[in-house]
């Protein structure tokens, strides 16, 4: 068994679909679409990942890049991609 094999059901994505815990994020088993719990400094809570996958926006403070700039952001999904909106 893969470790895909032995998730259990989380909640369920947007697209009906089943999302499951997986090694660093959670995976939609119907849309394949992946959200990790890191998204750049930030430790996403079970909270702000299940709206991530319901379709809703999640607005981030003090997100630090890798040349080190602080910023605030948004992020959503379009289209099965993760897509940042600086706020």
């Amino acid at each position: 068994f893969d470790e895909e094999t032995k998730s259990t059901t989380m909640f369920l994505c947007e697209c009906g679909g089943e999302v499951t815990k997986i090694s660093k994020g959670y995976k939609c088993h119907s849309c394949e679409k992946i959200i990790w719990e890191r998204f750049m400094n930030k430790l996403l809570t079970f909270r702000q990942v299940k709206r991530l996958f319901k379709g809703e926006s999640l607005k981030l403070n003090n997100i630090k890049s890798q040349r080190g700039n602080i910023f605030n952001a948004e992020i959503f999904y379009i289209d099965n991609e993760l897509n940042l909106e600086y706020i």
